[in-house]
C-alpha cells in the first residue's frame, strides 16, 4: 500500500492494515503536530507535506497494534524523531555536508560543562578520551575547544532565567533541584541544535 493510498483510506471509518488491524483514528492529527513541530525547527529546508510523507512512511513500516499501544505523546516524539532524521537529511544535503558531520550535546555532557561555559577565561585542554561533542577525525583539541565555544555561545542565549539557574546549579547546587536544572538544560539544548533523533524510531 503506498502512503497516498494509506492516506485516502484514512477518510474511511475502519482503516486497517494488511492484516486487518485497524490504525489508531487520532493518527492523521498527530503526524499533523509532529509535522508542524519538526517544520517549524527545519523551515526553508523541507516542507510540511514531505515530513507528513516520512512519517507515513515510518508509519507503514512499524508494526499497527504497537502503534495503536502507544500513549498519544509518546508516538508524536517518535514521528518526530522519524521527521527530524529526514529534515536533517535534507539541510545537511542543502548545506553541502553529511548528517554525520552534526555535533549533538546530552544534557548530562551539558551538565558537566556547565562550570567552563559560565565562565569566560581560557581552558585547560582535557585529557584524551574525556567526552565532549563529537567530531570524529579531528584532533582532540580543536574538538574540544570547537565544543567550548558551542556551548558558552548557547549559554549566553538562553534566557536570564535560566541562565540564573544554571548558574546556582554551579556556586550553590543545594539551591537548584533537579528539575529546574534539566528544563534549562533542555533550553540551552535546543540552542545547541536540540536532541539527537533516534535514526530509526523504536
Amino acid at each position: 500500500m503506498t502512503v497516498v493510498a494509506l492516506r485516502d483510506d484514512l477518510a474511511n471509518p475502519d482503516p486497517a492494515d494488511a492484516d486487518g488491524v485497524a490504525l489508531r483514528s487520532d493518527l492523521p492529527a498527530l503526524i499533523d503536530t509532529a509535522a508542524y513541530l519538526v517544520y517549524r525547527r527545519h523551515r526553508g529546508h523541507t516542507e510540511p507535506e514531505d515530513i507528513r510523507q516520512e512519517m507515513w512512511t515510518w508509519i507503514l513500516a512499524q508494526n499497527t497494534t504497537r502503534v495503536n499501544d502507544l500513549e498519544p505523546h509518546v508516538l508524536t516524539w517518535k514521528l518526530r524523531d522519524a521527521g527530524e532524521v529526514y529534515a536533517r537529511r535534507e539541510k545537511a544535503a542543502k548545506g553541502g555536508y553529511q548528517p554525520s558531520d552534526e555535533v549533538f550535546y546530552s544534557t548530562r555532557t551539558l551538565r558537566d560543562l556547565l562550570p567552563l561555559a559560565i565562565g569566560t577565561e581560557p581552558v585547560t585542554l582535557r585529557a584524551e578520551g574525556d567526552e565532549g561533542g563529537s567530531r570524529s577525525g579531528e584532533p582532540l583539541s580543536m574538538e574540544f575547544e570547537t565544543t567550548l565555544i558551542d556551548v558558552r555561545r548557547a549559554y549566553r542565549k538562553v534566557s536570564s532565567k535560566y541562565r540564573e539557574v544554571m548558574l546556582r546549579s554551579v556556586v550553590d547546587p543545594l539551591s537548584v533541584d533537579d528539575v529546574q536544572l534539566f528544563r534549562a538544560l533542555r533550553f540551552m539544548q535546543r540552542k545547541l541544535g536540540g536532541r539527537r533523533p533516534q535514526k530509526e524510531p523504536a
